[in-house]
C-alpha cells in the first residue's frame, strides 16, 4: 500500500505529466474565474449604460423645465411692461433672459440622444430667437414711447406659440425614451441574471471539456505512435514517427521512437545498397540494371524527349588474362576497368556489371554523341595494364526505340558489341 501511494505522489509532484497536469487544472480554473468575473463586467455594462442614459435624460427633462420657466419670465416681464410702461416689470424679463442663457448653456454640455438633440436645438434656436428678434425690439419701442405695431405682437406670440409647441414635443419625446429606457433597463436586468448564470454553468462545463480535451491530448498521440510503430514492425520506415513538441515523458518517447526509426532506415538502406552492388568492384549489380533500366523505358513511353541509349561493354582476351595470370589478377583487371570508366561516365549515367567481364552503361544521350562518348570510355581503359600489356575493351551501342523492352535494347546493345568483336575488338560499335 505505501509502495502505491509512493508511486502517485511520484506521478504528481515528481513527474512532469503529473506537473503539468496539476498546472493545467489551476489554470483552467483561473481561466474560468476570471471569464465569470469578465461576463459579470460585460453584462452589467448594458444595465449601466441604460441607468446613466436615463440620468442623462433626466438631465435634460430638467433643464427643459428650467428654460419653461425662463421663457415664462420673459414673456409675463414683457407683457407687464408694454402694458404698464412701468420698468418694474424688467426684472422678471432680466431675471428670465439670464436663466434662460444659463440653461441652455447648461443643455449643450449634456450628451443629447441622436433621436432627441435636432428638437432641443430647435426648441433653443426658437427661444434665441423670439428673444433677439420679437422681445428686445419690442422693449426698445416702449422704452422710446413708440407704439407697437399689431403685426409686430401678433408675430411675437405666434413665435412664443411655436416655442411651447418645440418645447412639449421634445419633453414628450425625453419621457418617451425614459418610458422605454426604464422598460429596457428591467428586462435587461432580468437577462443579466439569467445570462450569469449560463455563463457559470457554461464555466462549468467548459472546465470539464478542456480537462478531458487535454487528456486526450495525451492519449491520441499515443494511439497515433502505436499505429506509426506498428507499420515500422512490417518494414514500412519512410514514414517520420509523430512529433510531440513537449519535454515531458511523452515528449522522449516520441523522441526516442523517430531516433530508433532514422536509425534503422539507415541500416536498411545500407543493406539494400549492399544487395544492388556489386561485391567486387563496388558498382551496381545487375539486379539494379534491370530495375534502373525498366523505368527509363516507363518514362521514354510517357515522354518521348527521355532518350538514352545502353553501351555493353566488354573486356578484350579477358579469358585468357584470368587462365594466363590467375583469377586474382582477373579480379583486379574487373575492379580498375570498372574504376577507369567510372570516373569518365557523365554525371546522372549508371555503370553497372552485367556480370562477367561485361558492364552495361545507360547514358542518357543520343547517337550522335553517343559514339564519341563511348570512344572516350574505351580509350580511358588503356592506362590498364597486365604485365605491361595495355587492356582494351569492345563497347556496343545502341539507342532505345519506341516500343522496345528492356530486354529489346539490352539484345542491341549486345549484338553491336558482338560485331564491335568481329572487326577486330578494341573498338566501337553502333547498331542503329
Amino acid at each position: 500500500m505505501g509502495h502505491l501511494e509512493k508511486n502517485w505522489s511520484n506521478w504528481f509532484s515528481g513527474g512532469l505529466l503529473g506537473q503539468q497536469l496539476i498546472r493545467y487544472l489551476v489554470l483552467v480554473q483561473l481561466g474560468a474565474l476570471v471569464i465569470m468575473l469578465l461576463s459579470q463586467v460585460l453584462i452589467s455594462w448594458p444595465v449601466r449604460m441604460e441607468q446613466d442614459e436615463i440620468i442623462q435624460l433626466g438631465r435634460i427633462s430638467g433643464a427643459l423645465q428650467q428654460l419653461q420657466i425662463a421663457m415664462d419670465d420673459q414673456e409675463t416681464g414683457l407683457r407687464g411692461y408694454e402694458l404698464t410702461r412701468d420698468v418694474h416689470f424688467l426684472a422678471p424679463f432680466q431675471t428670465g433672459s439670464a436663466h434662460f442663457s444659463h440653461t441652455t448653456a447648461q443643455l449643450m454640455t449634456i450628451n443629447h440622444p441622436a433621436s432627441i438633440k435636432p428638437f432641443v436645438d430647435q426648441a433653443v434656436q426658437i427661444g434665441r430667437q423670439w428673444h433677439n428678434e420679437y422681445a428686445l425690439p419690442m422693449i426698445n419701442s416702449v422704452a422710446h414711447d413708440a407704439r407697437v405695431h399689431f403685426t409686430t405682437l401678433d408675430n411675437a406670440k405666434h413665435q412664443f406659440d411655436r416655442f411651447r409647441k418645440a418645447y412639449s414635443l421634445v419633453l414628450l419625446k425625453v419621457d418617451n425614451l425614459i418610458h422605454v429606457d426604464s422598460i429596457r433597463l428591467k428586462v435587461l436586468s432580468v437577462v443579466s441574471i439569467l445570462i450569469y448564470a449560463l455563463i457559470a454553468i457554461a464555466a462549468m462545463t467548459l472546465v470539464t471539456i478542456l480537462l478531458s480535451r487535454q487528456l486526450r491530448k495525451w492519449v491520441e498521440p499515443i494511439i497515433t505512435l502505436t499505429r506509426a510503430v506498428d507499420r515500422y514492425s512490417k518494414g514500412d520506415l519512410h514514414h517520420p514517427a509523430p512529433s510531440y513538441q513537449d519535454h515531458t515523458e511523452l515528449g522522449r518517447l516520441f523522441t526516442g521512437v523517430e531516433t530508433m526509426r532514422v536509425a534503422l532506415l539507415k541500416q536498411f538502406r545500407s543493406m539494400e545498397n549492399m544487395a544492388l552492388q556489386d561485391g567486387l568492384t563496388g558498382i551496381w549489380n545487375r539486379r539494379y540494371l534491370d530495375e534502373r533500366l525498366a523505368l527509363d523505358v516507363r518514362d521514354a513511353i510517357v515522354s518521348v524527349n527521355h532518350r538514352f541509349c545502353v553501351f555493353m561493354c566488354d573486356i578484350d582476351y579477358f579469358k585468357a588474362i584470368n587462365d594466363t595470370y590467375g583469377h586474382q589478377e582477373g579480379d583486379r583487371v574487373l575492379r580498375e576497368v570498372a574504376e577507369r570508366i567510372q570516373q569518365n561516365i557523365r554525371k546522372g549515367d549508371v555503370l553497372a556489371r552485367y556480370g562477367g567481364e561485361e558492364f552495361v552503361i545507360i547514358s542518357y544521350t543520343d547517337n550522335r554523341h553517343a559514339l564519341d562518348y563511348a570512344e572516350r570510355l574505351r580509350l580511358s581503359v588503356r592506362f590498364v595494364t597486365v604485365q605491361d600489356q595495355r587492356v582494351s575493351v569492345s563497347i556496343g551501342v545502341a539507342e532505345y526505340k519506341q516500343g522496345e523492352t528492356p530486354k529489346d535494347i539490352l539484345k542491341r546493345a549486345d549484338d553491336a558489341l558482338y560485331q564491335a568483336k568481329q572487326n577486330g575488338r578494341n573498338r566501337v560499335n553502333f547498331i542503329a
